[in-house]
């Protein structure tokens, strides 16, 4: 069947959520009085029976919805966009719902416009304001703003000229929470050689007198103020991290401000904490790894590992706890982890993730066999686990001498990656050319020993930043180099 916008849209709701559409869509309120019922017979029969759009015959769902009438095509297609229509609606109505302070918003607007100030004024006294150290939102500054025309109209200038004054304050904080972390997103951009020409973020930051604006923010001592100092920070922090004490500065008012902060706004700076600490390993520093571990144990202490249950495509943060863990040899943290965890992590890539992480936990422990036996039955049309089962299958066969095997893998992986040009990011296409070529020099020095290219070799792992299993390259460089000097 042709595409049609409404069958992608209506194959997107779970059972529960289908129903309800349905209610929604013979509601007179949101629709005309036509009856879709039909439609949404035959879309149910289709997605029940696990039959996609592309598999069936327009025909056929005409049949279906309109069971013994005459196909015709204007009718279905005038009925599927209708439809649309009232989906749209739908998802509006939905996400209203569930947004408090937009509901109270356009309440406020339009009891403003209809001049029922004494109503207005009752309902604007219930609406449950955001706490100073939550994040600020452009809703609940339209929200303050409502009550300023209220004030206006009540012909009260004293207490408008108040309420203004709050909500300009609360706008501008707004503003600069928004402003910094931006500054933040864009300095991690700059990592992946994402740099625009023209920024004007950084054509502010450049002009304005952000440290001592910063400075007189933090000698108010008010909460209204934490996040914005803690945004400014933390981009210090990233825009300038061979200089520690940025980091440090924002590290101690994080955490001697934690119990006034919402679970998210913990999460998210933890987030940003771990992304610096990358950074820095990736810079060189590996004693970062520790600090890693140690946020991570708090993240699971504290509840906040959400992260587990998103698919950050194409894989989950569910493999970072386990190879943090694994590289600093806490092994029965990690099995306690995986045992622990691993049911958090979205079903359609958990028994993935529990494949590669007890492969890689088997493969340091030195239990190969059981790390092989693991890795030849998974099955995953996912490029990102194929290519991780396979670095861990070519480090096996390096450890057990099956050089044929490794040699196979490497063409196996080679021809996978030309051919799937699109499907490969460009980032992991990178660094799996860097690994498969740093290991074939690995295995022919491993085959046939020469003292000069080794001496050659050694350097060009040492000083790689983008390589990955970079640890067990210099070990197996290290044993080759001990065996060199051997006497003969």
């Amino acid at each position: 069947m042709r595409y049609y916008k409404i069958l992608k849209l209506l194959n997107s709701l779970e059972k529960g959520e289908f129903s309800k559409f349905r209610s929604f869509s013979s509601s007179v309120y949101y629709c005309r009085s036509r009856d879709y019922s039909g439609i949404l017979n035959a879309v149910d029969y289709f997605k029940r029976n696990g039959i996609k759009p592309n598999n069936y015959s327009v025909r056929d769902f005409y049949s279906l919805a309109y069971p013994g009438k005459n196909y015709n095509n204007k009718t279905l297609r005038n009925r599927l966009n209708e439809l649309t229509k009232i989906f749209e609606k739908y998802i509006i109505a939905k996400e209203l719902e569930g947004n408090y302070h937009l509901n109270k918003l356009l309440l406020l607007k339009g009891l403003n416009g209809k001049k029922l100030a004494k109503i207005f004024e009752q309902e604007y006294k219930k609406v449950k304001m955001p706490k100073d150290t939550e994040d600020k939102s452009q809703l609940v500054s339209e929200l303050k703003m409502q009550n300023v025309y209220y004030h206006r109209e009540q012909r009260n200038f004293n207490r408008m000229f108040e309420e203004l004054n709050r909500q300009i304050d609360y706008t501008l904080i707004n503003f600069l929470e928004v402003f910094f972390l931006g500054a933040v997103e864009y300095e991690i951009e700059k990592t992946y050689n994402i740099n625009p020409t023209v920024n004007l973020l950084f054509d502010i930051m450049v002009n304005l007198k952000t440290d001592k604006l910063i400075k007189i923010l933090e000698m108010r001592n008010s909460n209204s103020y934490l996040i914005t100092i803690l945004n400014y920070y933390l981009y210090k922090s990233i825009s300038e991290r061979i200089n520690t004490e940025w980091f440090s500065k924002f590290r101690n008012i994080l955490f001697k401000n934690l119990e006034k902060l919402t679970d998210p706004v913990k999460d998210r700076y933890f987030g940003y904490m771990i992304t610096y600490y990358f950074l820095m390993i990736n810079s060189g520093y590996s004693e970062y790894l520790k600090d890693v571990f140690r946020l991570y144990k708090l993240k699971l202490r504290l509840g906040l590992f959400s992260e587990l249950r998103e698919i950050r495509y194409p894989s989950s943060a569910f493999r970072d706890y386990v190879v943090v863990g694994i590289r600093l040899k806490k092994f029965k943290w990690v099995e306690e982890f995986i045992r622990k965890y691993s049911n958090e992590v979205p079903e359609e890539i958990r028994e993935e993730e529990i494949c590669l992480a007890y492969s890689r936990l088997y493969f340091t422990k030195r239990q190969f066999e059981q790390a092989i036996d693991l890795l030849n039955k998974m099955k995953s049309s996912n490029y990102l686990y194929i290519l991780d089962a396979s670095r861990t299958k070519l480090r096996i066969f390096y450890e057990i001498s099956e050089f044929e095997e490794a040699f196979l893998e490497i063409d196996r992986i080679k021809h996978y990656m030309k051919n799937n040009p699109g499907k490969v990011a460009r980032p992991v296409r990178n660094y799996t050319k860097e690994f498969l070529d740093r290991y074939h020099t690995l295995l022919k020095l491993r085959l046939s020993p020469d003292k000069n290219e080794l001496k050659y070799f050694a350097p060009q792992i040492s000083e790689s930043r983008t390589l990955v299993s970079k640890e067990w390259f210099m070990e197996k460089v290290k044993e080759m180099q001990q065996f060199s000097k051997r006497p003969v």
